[in-house]
């Protein structure tokens, strides 16, 4: 995880503006990192109740549906 975790700081410290502070673009950035986590935890644990098969929520999870 580290390797995709500085690479994905290093893409979005290219692609946001030129300005004195890049340090409320990557509070945002960690910020929607925790919800992405939260939201991804609630939707594995839903899924997994739904269908009762952690192998199921992972299926669906990784599609992309």
């Amino acid at each position: 995880m580290g390797g995709i975790q500085s690479l994905s700081r290093s893409t979005y410290a290219k692609l946001i503006p030129l300005t004195d502070n890049n340090a409320g673009y990557f509070g945002f950035y960690d910020v929607c990192e925790k919800v992405a986590i939260m939201l991804g935890l609630v939707m594995f644990g839903y899924l997994d109740n739904l269908t009762g098969s952690m192998r199921n929520s992972i299926l669906v999870l990784g599609s992309g549906l």
